[in-house]
């Protein structure tokens, strides 16, 4: 199983952030982010590959958000409504199947405290394959850092914005998989 464990209100301010740039870059409006395209490019960035032939095995996903209590969505892509939209829900793409779960910080001190927790439960699973983090590592990275050296697990990526350095794992840029998602090409980014 592959794991993408997401801070959802960090993932979503995120990608409010680029779709006003790209807005007013491109001098369009840009839509709400498509939330299963994100998830496949997040797990492709993470080293997910499709299967090589119709023989092989689907790989398994599955997309852990990570919220506060008072949050029912994400604002910025669509699905977006965590109980009624993502929880539990599923879906297939050309690497796999993908389920998403969800899970409120309720009882947690700090986003930090909820995430690195999270990571070293889903690290000390047997089925676990890889884990792609999306933390708010501009808040949390020294944690993040900490977590990530623990993992028995060692086919770690972080998608950020800028890299941890000295975090021992991949790194991999997180604006790439927002741009797929809200529907921004290469080519009409050259354009401009």
């Amino acid at each position: 199983m592959h794991y993408l464990l997401i801070d959802a209100a960090y993932a979503d301010r995120v990608c409010f952030d680029l779709t006003v740039h790209f807005e007013r870059t491109l001098g369009r409006r840009v839509p709400k982010a498509d939330l299963a395209r994100w998830l496949e490019c997040v797990a492709l960035d993470g080293g997910v590959r499709a299967p090589q032939d119709e023989a092989a095995a689907d790989n398994a996903v599955c997309a852990v958000f990570l919220h506060n209590e008072e949050a029912e969505g994400l604002k910025n892509f669509a699905p977006a409504h965590f109980a009624n939209e993502i929880d539990g829900k599923a879906f297939r793409s050309t690497l796999g199947e993908f389920t998403m779960q969800c899970a409120s910080s309720a009882g947690f001190a700090s986003a930090a405290d909820f995430y690195c927790q999270s990571l070293e439960a889903i690290g000390q699973m047997k089925d676990v394959e890889s884990i792609t983090l999306v933390p708010d590592a501009e808040t949390y990275a020294d944690a993040v850092r900490t977590a990530v050296g623990k993992l028995a697990v060692r086919e770690a990526t972080v998608l950020a914005l800028q890299p941890l350095m000295g975090c021992p794992c991949r790194f991999e840029q997180l604006g790439y998989s927002f741009l797929a998602a809200l529907g921004i090409s290469s080519d009409e980014l050259a354009r401009q």
